[in-house]
């Protein structure tokens, strides 16, 4: 998927929204995993959050396979609940 599709695009700031909200993007470093070059985005934007850093970190999870794992794991749960 190139790096400018727009599904992409809403993905990113959406998900870049749940880490700014949740906190996440308040770490001064950052240690993802491999690939992470580890050089965190502390520009602010609107309403004082770094919402550069979560586009970065949303787009580092879905490049480096973890959103799927995670989503595989999330699913692999739900569906094995008792109806």
């Amino acid at each position: 998927m190139p790096d400018d599709d727009p599904i992409l695009e809403f993905v990113l700031m959406n998900t870049a929204a749940l880490l700014v909200v949740s906190g996440i993007c308040e770490a001064d470093t950052s240690a993802m995993g491999p690939g992470d070059d580890g050089n965190v985005i502390k520009e602010r934007g609107p309403g004082n959050g770094r919402w550069k850093e979560g586009v970065r970190r949303a787009r580092w999870t879905i490049k480096s396979g973890e959103a799927w794992k995670q989503w595989s794991a999330f699913a692999e749960v739900t569906n094995s609940l008792p109806a």
